[in-house]
């Protein structure tokens, strides 16, 4: 893996490539998918499919765990590794209960895992691969939500988000635990997630300004690009009754700040130039 990822640093062009390739099978196929998952369970019963999705996702995670655990008793940084992982997890585990819909949802935890093996060797920063990634989470909410399915969409998505960046951190912390660690530091007002966060900032200041941004739908009638809740649904819980499921929508100031506290703890926690080890 080494190997590759040296040669892609090298090639970079050719991983940009790879890694927008790889992105577009994320974002695309979305409504396939879900297609296939129903042909694929269309004669079971959904407690059947809930519980084959959820078994299917806990073995490989208990596999990965195992995989790593000899990687991390190891190495220099195992007491935050160690934190790290059980804090995602654990996160992971609550997102079953207060989240989901659909365990097949858990799908988002492999995406954006994976989608760090991509980003690492084009940044060699295991930080920037974590705010690059989590960013994509962001975009690929966005295009579900303004492009995909605008008229079956009731409010933009933070659940999906989350899940998005917690799959990211599960990845970044596969990496610092199999021996990758940040090489590169550039300046952050350098990076190119620093110019795409400014952009997106300006850009909800001027929709907001010309009344293409808001947070409820108005009530004069008109209907902007960007509404952030369409429709509210009262009470903590969402229930929808015939699938006998409820679970929580994060609003947009919760939402905000729980992605945003998220990510500046794993940020501080993969931030491991100022000492050598933890041990």
């Amino acid at each position: 893996m080494k190997k590759i990822y040296d040669w892609i640093s090298c090639n970079r062009l050719i991983g940009c490539v790879i890694a927008f390739i790889y992105y577009l099978l994320i974002v695309l196929p979305h409504e396939q998918v879900g297609l296939a998952v129903v042909y694929l369970f269309k004669t079971k019963s959904r407690l059947f499919y809930q519980n084959t999705i959820m078994i299917s996702g806990v073995l490989l995670l208990v596999i990965l765990v195992a995989f790593l655990i000899p990687k991390i008793i190891g190495h220099p940084y195992r007491k935050r590794i160690l934190t790290g992982m059980a804090i995602t997890l654990g996160l992971m585990m609550a997102s079953f209960k207060l989240l989901l819909v659909h365990n097949v949802e858990m799908i988002h935890f492999a995406q954006y895992f994976s989608l760090c093996l991509f980003i690492y060797p084009l940044v060699r920063n295991l930080n920037r691969t974590f705010i690059i990634s989590t960013l994509a989470g962001f975009f690929d909410e966005l295009y579900q939500y303004l492009i995909l399915a605008p008229q079956r969409t009731d409010y933009f998505d933070f659940n999906d988000i989350f899940l998005n960046e917690l799959g990211t951190a599960l990845g970044v912390l596969f990496l610092f635990s199999i021996g990758f660690s940040t090489i590169s530091r550039p300046k952050w007002y350098h990076t190119s997630e620093f110019f795409v966060f400014a952009a997106i900032f300006l850009s909800l200041v001027i929709m907001y300004c010309i009344g293409e941004f808001s947070y409820f739908m108005p009530t004069d009638g008109t209907s902007p690009i960007f509404v952030l809740i369409k429709k509210e649904y009262p009470g903590f819980f969402t229930v929808i009754s015939h699938l006998n499921v409820r679970f929580h929508v994060l609003k947009p100031l919760p939402g905000s700040l729980l992605i945003t506290c998220t990510a500046i703890f794993y940020i501080l926690l993969f931030g491991t130039e100022r000492k050598k080890s933890d041990a």
